[in-house]
């Protein structure tokens, strides 16, 4: 295929795809906090402006697994704070309109707690006005 029949065929592929409206991660509902405790089975970085940037878990508790929104990778660095595959953890957060995942507040493992946003869902590590 030459050059200029590759560039076209993507463009007719991709751009369809590329159009497509991107879900957005659900945002912080005080209205909507619930508590879970479980063990940590996955971990990942998201860097995708739609889906929470940073730190991803998938926490196993006694009901099902559930995917929880952390924070920035460079935040949990910062405070030296480390979640790994085993760890027992309990998570106040968010999980509104019925969405698939918590997006935390606070992460607690043993005697150790770690506040990602305040109470009202705004994140501690961004700049404050």
């Amino acid at each position: 295929m030459r050059a200029p029949a590759v560039v076209c065929w993507a463009v007719c592929v991709l751009a369809p795809a590329l159009a497509l409206p991107q879900a957005k991660a659900p945002e912080y509902d005080v209205a909507s906090e619930v508590t879970v405790r479980g063990q940590v089975t996955d971990i990942h970085e998201s860097k995708l402006a739609t889906d929470h940037p940073g730190l991803h878990l998938i926490l196993q508790t006694e009901d099902a697994a559930v995917e929880v929104h952390a924070c920035p990778v460079r935040f949990l660095r910062e405070l030296d704070f480390t979640i790994e595959i085993g760890d027992t953890l309990s998570v106040i957060g968010s999980r509104p309109r019925k969405a698939s995942v918590i997006v935390a507040r606070e992460i607690m493992k043993g005697q150790m707690s770690l506040i990602l946003r305040d109470k009202n869902g705004v994140p501690n590590w961004t700049p404050r006005r």
